[in-house]
């Protein structure tokens, strides 16, 4: 388990701060759109894609308690 709750805490608020551009029409994002609201494309490739760097960064925390035990 992650020991590291304050800096897993601080990645997910930057993370959810960050704004989010359409790939299509660049129009912004709003957390939660499925769907961008502007031209309408569908919005799921683009928060596969948001969401990997999340994962990496949250996984090198724990990859770094691990290399430290």
């Amino acid at each position: 388990m992650i020991n590291n709750r304050k800096e897993i805490e601080q990645i997910l608020l930057n993370w959810l701060y960050e704004q989010r551009i359409c790939s299509e029409c660049e129009t912004r994002i709003r957390f939660g759109d499925i769907e961008c609201p502007h031209c309408g494309i569908d919005l799921e490739e683009n928060i596969h894609n948001w969401i990997i760097p999340l994962v990496n960064e949250i996984t090198s925390l724990n990859n770094e308690e691990m290399q430290d035990k």
